[in-house]
């Protein structure tokens, strides 16, 4: 299936109907490119994305934690069979 054939089905549906929000315009992937762009030609704002891309990540991991606290189990037993 192409992104062409996707983007069409996308169009059939009905807002409210079969989803609630439609959010696919040709400024917001242009947007993404040049952020992108951005990101990779620039040292400051690729140190700046990786810093945020890491706290959300930390974050991320807590939240998970808390949500099937058998996750924080695993990196206990790695540090134990080390010793």
């Amino acid at each position: 299936m192409s992104l062409a054939d996707i983007h069409g089905e996308v169009e059939k549906l009905n807002q409210g109907e079969d989803f609630t929000v439609k959010l696919w315009t040709e400024k917001a992937i242009a947007t993404e490119y040049r952020d992108s762009l951005d990101i990779e030609n620039d040292p400051h704002i690729k140190e700046n994305w990786v810093k945020r891309q890491q706290a959300w990540s930390a974050r991320q991991l807590q939240l998970d934690m808390l949500k099937f606290p058998v996750l924080s189990t695993l990196g206990a037993d790695d540090d134990n069979q080390e010793s």
